[in-house]
């Protein structure tokens, strides 16, 4: 019986350590298959940003060459005046009557008695003026005279705007500098050059008008947006700071539409976000996929559909994180998904912690994840990985309290302001989650956003129009125009350059809206 039994448990031994030897190999296997495909992954994310960082370095080479050969012009021009100026101070330590010579020099003085106490510095002062100095035994600091070089720029243009409009016209004054005031150059309109190069590198002329005193005025305009450089020349010198980068952006009010070609549908898009600065990211509720846009022509550039088990997602709201990776709220399993920019599903979480998602928005200041919960009527906060932290907010409508919020969005400076599905209140919080302060609009928010100076834009689901508020809550503006037709606004986003551009959808025409500040 014994025997028996020490066989028995040898072969059940046997048998289990069969299965875990199988089980083995099958966890080797999957593990083999995890590596490859992690690799994988890893390898075109690499590539992708490998593109991205060779193309950022390319412009940036491009731009530094440009301003490299425009420093070298200019040291080549100062170094026949600096050998001119060496010239004359050879031929003055020569010539016994040293005075003839200095009162041929604008703004030499004429104390001849002064001038073996003089000494001239090594290094040139920061404008390129070389100055006779009094040596350390004289306890005063009185400037004999100057020679003038030929960098230190005869004229400089004033004025030159943080950005310019594009077809309007930009008049900027050109003056003589302050060590030729007073002075005359014998400057005419011929000797004036000025020269736009546009983003696409074709070269266009500026206008040139004169005026009195030696003072002459600068007008251009382009015709599309984007990076200008404005060249300046008074004879062979470049204008003080010359060249000038000028920023052209549109005109205020409506862009552009994208995506009007009705493919996007009506009542569809309820998510906006931009990544790289540049390409939309729409969430389409009806069709179950995303669509990724180009702001800058307009043009579509792909559709992704990311699959769960096979079936495809349907986003509602969407968020970029700051490393790119779009984070969107699903409508058919109330979850939080995560992908890359191709639509490849890295994670999910919710579960158990999320009723009915929305609004979803990712902080700039710690990468906390705030996501809107209608049914629940509070705001979930989860890290980036998923991990759950906490909720607040509760179903009322005392400060602090939620009817059913709707849209969620997060300010530079970490405030997290909340719009409602059926109310017009709009509540802002500081990063801690605490109530700062309410204001109203017209109707109930179809989106709510910051641009980088915390001013919050808010799009009128029902009546279509998009108003800007200071970061206060107080109202400015309103954005868009009756002409424009824009209607039933789903959702929508702010870029960060100066001026920025709102972004809407509008759900009863079937497209996006590109409005500029």
């Amino acid at each position: 019986m014994m025997l028996q039994q020490v066989k028995a448990v040898k072969q059940a031994t046997q048998t289990r350590l069969q299965a875990v030897s199988s089980r083995k190999v099958t966890e080797e296997k999957k593990l083999g298959v995890l590596i490859d495909e992690t690799i994988m992954e890893l390898t075109r994310m690499i590539t992708e940003d490998g593109k991205r960082l060779v193309e950022e370095l390319r412009c940036d080479f491009d731009d530094r060459t440009l301003k490299l050969d425009t420093k070298l012009k200019e040291l080549d021009i100062n170094e026949n005046y600096l050998i001119n100026v060496v010239e004359f101070v050879e031929q003055l330590i020569r010539e016994g009557n040293a005075a003839k010579m200095l009162s041929a020099k604008q703004g030499m003085a004429l104390q001849m008695e002064e001038l073996q106490t003089m000494m001239i510095y090594d290094e040139p002062v920061e404008d390129d003026k070389i100055e006779f100095k009094k040596s350390e035994d004289f306890f005063t600091d009185k400037s004999l005279g100057k020679f003038m070089c030929s960098n230190a720029a005869n004229y400089k243009l004033h004025n030159i705007p943080t950005f310019a409009r594009v077809n309007t016209v930009v008049r900027l004054p050109l003056q003589k500098g302050e060590q030729f005031q007073g002075t005359s150059q014998g400057v005419t309109n011929d000797d004036i050059i000025a020269v736009i190069k546009t983003p696409d590198d074709k070269i266009d002329y500026a206008k040139v008008t004169e005026g009195s005193d030696d003072t002459f005025s600068i007008s251009y305009s382009c015709k599309v947006p984007g990076c200008h450089e404005l060249s300046v020349w008074v004879g062979d010198k470049p204008a003080e700071g010359s060249p000038y980068a000028i920023k052209v952006v549109p005109k205020k009010g409506l862009v552009k539409n994208v995506g009007h070609d009705q493919r996007l549908g009506r009542d569809n898009i309820a998510g906006v976000a931009l990544i790289r600065k540049r390409h939309l990211i729409l969430c389409d509720l009806g069709n179950s996929m995303f669509h990724m846009y180009d702001l800058i022509t307009g043009g579509e550039i792909k559709d992704m559909q990311p699959t769960i088990s096979g079936h495809p997602c349907t986003p509602i709201c969407v968020a970029v994180s700051a490393r790119g990776y779009i984070f969107f709220t699903e409508y058919n399993t109330k979850l939080v998904f995560v992908c890359n920019e191709n639509g490849k599903l890295i994670r999910c979480f919710g579960q158990g912690t999320i009723g009915e998602p929305r609004g979803i928005a990712i902080s700039p200041i710690n990468g906390s994840v705030y996501v809107a919960d209608v049914l629940a009527h509070c705001i979930r906060k989860y890290r980036e990985d998923g991990t759950y932290l906490k909720s607040f907010g509760s179903e009322g409508d005392k400060d602090g309290q939620f009817i059913h919020p709707l849209k969620v969005c997060v300010a530079k400076s970490g405030n997290i302001i909340v719009s409602e599905l059926t109310t017009n209140r709009i509540q802002v919080f500081d990063h801690r989650e605490t109530f700062l302060y309410k204001f109203e609009t017209k109707d109930n928010a179809g989106f709510v956003n910051t641009d980088k100076n915390d001013n919050i834009f808010v799009g009128s689901h029902e009546n279509g129009q998009i108003r800007k508020f200071d970061s206060l809550g107080t109202f400015m503006c309103r954005i868009d125009s009756d002409g424009d037709g824009l209607k039933e606004i789903g959702g929508g986003c702010v870029t960060d350059d100066e001026p920025c551009q709102v972004i809407v959808s509008d759900n009863d025409n079937g497209y996006i809206r590109v409005y500029s500040l």
